[in-house]
C-alpha cells in the first residue's frame, strides 16, 4: 500500500513539474489561443464508442475550418473506420505497445504540433505524461491517478469545470470554443453516408423487411437490462419483424440465447463498425440499454429507446430520441460510481418492466405504420 502512494505521489509530481513549468500554454497575453504557428493538430479520444461518436463533427468541423493543418486522431482500433482518412486527416489506432507509445510521443512532442484530449481517462493522463506536449488543450484527470466515474474534470489552460449536470453528449461544446469553431451543424446520418465507410460494410445483413435491433449489453454491467426482457420482447415481436441482436465479441455468450429464436438473427461479435452503422441505419427502431450504441443510433436518426439506471438521461442520455423514448426511474443513488450497487437486484433496471417497454415500442410501431 505504501509502494503504491509513494507511486502515485511520483506520478502526479512529475505531472505537476511538468505541466506548470515546461508546458507551453495554449494562449497568449491576450487570452486568444495560439493556432498560428501549430501545423499539427493530434486528438486523442481515449473512450467509449458513444464518446468517440459524440466527437465526429467537432473533426469535421476543425478539418474545414482549418484545411492548412495536418490532423492526426488516435482513437480505439475498433472505431477506427469512423474517421476515414483523407490528405487532411489520418487516423491510428490508440496505442497498445510500447513501439505505437513512441511513435505517439514523437508525434505529439513535435514543436508545431497541439494535443487535444477530447475525453477523460486516466489512460489520457497516462499519454499525456510520456508524450510532453508542448501545447495542449482538452480535458485532463484533474492530476489524479485513479478514476471515479463522477468526478469532477476541467479543460486545460482555461479552468473550465465539468460539472455532472453537463449532457454528456455536450462535453465537447467547451472544446469546440476554445477552438474558435463557429456554429455547425449538428452531427446527424450524413456524417456516416461516406463511401469509405460503406465500402467496408458488404451489407451481407441485408434485408427488404422491416426489422427492429437490439443490443442487450453494456460495458458496465449494471447499466444491463435482465437479459430475459429482451428475449420476452423478440418472443413477443419476432412474428411481425425481424430482429437483429448486436454486441461485441464479450456479449457472445450472454446473447447466445438468441441464436435458435424465430426470425431473429444474433450478429454479437461478427460486425465491425461500418456493419453496425449501416445495419442500425436503416432499422425501424432500436432498443439498448446506455451505451455506445443507443448513442451512434440517436445520431443516425433512429428511434431510440434506452434503458437506464446507474446514470441519469440528463448526464449520459442519447442526445436525440427520435421519437423513441428513455425508460429511467430516479433513485436517490442516481448517478452512481457504478462500481457496485446498494441494492441487491439492481434495483433501478429492474424497476423498468418488459410490459411497459412492450406498449411503447407498439405505439411507435404503429406510429411508423
Amino acid at each position: 500500500m505504501k509502494f503504491r502512494a509513494f507511486i502515485k505521489i511520483l506520478l502526479i509530481s512529475y505531472f505537476l513539474v511538468w505541466d506548470k513549468l515546461f508546458v507551453k500554454r495554449s494562449y497568449d497575453n491576450h487570452g486568444h489561443l495560439v493556432l498560428s504557428s501549430i501545423k499539427h493538430l493530434v486528438i486523442l479520444i481515449s473512450a467509449g464508442l458513444g464518446d468517440a461518436v459524440n466527437c465526429l463533427h467537432v473533426i469535421a468541423k476543425l478539418k474545414s475550418q482549418y484545411p492548412d493543418k495536418k490532423i492526426t486522431v488516435f482513437i480505439p482500433g475498433n472505431w477506427i473506420d469512423l474517421v476515414p482518412d483523407d490528405e487532411i486527416l489520418t487516423s491510428i489506432p490508440m496505442p497498445a505497445n510500447l513501439k505505437q507509445l513512441m511513435l505517439f510521443r514523437k508525434i505529439v512532442n513535435h514543436r508545431s504540433t497541439m494535443l487535444l484530449i477530447f475525453n477523460y481517462s486516466v489512460f489520457s493522463t497516462f499519454l499525456y505524461l510520456i508524450s510532453r506536449p508542448k501545447y495542449v488543450i482538452g480535458y485532463l484527470h484533474n492530476y489524479r491517478i485513479t478514476f471515479s466515474y463522477n468526478e469532477y474534470f476541467r479543460l486545460e489552460n482555461r479552468g473550465f469545470d465539468y460539472r455532472q449536470y453537463v449532457h454528456k453528449p455536450e462535453d465537447h461544446l467547451s472544446l469546440r470554443a476554445e477552438l474558435c469553431l463557429h456554429y455547425f451543424p449538428e452531427l446527424d446520418k450524413s456524417h456516416f453516408d461516406q463511401k469509405s465507410l460503406y465500402d467496408k460494410s458488404p451489407m451481407k445483413y441485408k434485408t427488404e423487411t422491416p426489422y427492429i435491433v437490439f443490443h442487450p449489453g453494456a460495458d458496465w454491467k449494471f447499466r444491463r437490462w435482465p437479459i430475459e426482457n429482451f428475449i420476452g420482447l423478440a418472443n413477443l415481436l419476432n412474428d411481425k419483424f425481424k430482429i437483429f441482436i448486436l454486441g461485441g465479441k464479450e456479449d457472445i455468450q450472454r446473447n447466445g440465447i438468441f441464436n435458435n429464436m424465430l426470425n431473429t438473427e444474433n450478429l454479437t461479435g461478427k460486425t465491425t463498425i461500418a456493419e453496425t452503422v449501416s445495419v442500425i441505419s436503416k432499422a425501424i427502431l432500436f432498443l439498448g440499454n446506455d451505451s455506445g450504441l443507443s448513442h451512434l443510433a440517436s445520431y443516425l436518426r433512429v428511434p431510440v429507446f434506452t434503458l437506464m439506471g446507474p446514470n441519469t438521461p440528463m448526464r449520459s442520455g442519447p442526445k436525440w430520441q427520435n421519437g423513441g423514448k428513455i425508460f429511467y426511474y430516479q433513485f436517490n443513488c442516481s448517478p452512481c460510481e457504478q462500481q457496485k450497487c446498494q441494492y441487491p437486484d439492481n434495483s433501478c433496471m429492474q424497476q423498468i418492466k418488459m410490459d411497459e417497454v412492450y406498449n411503447e415500442l407498439i405505439l411507435k410501431i404503429k406510429q411508423i405504420n
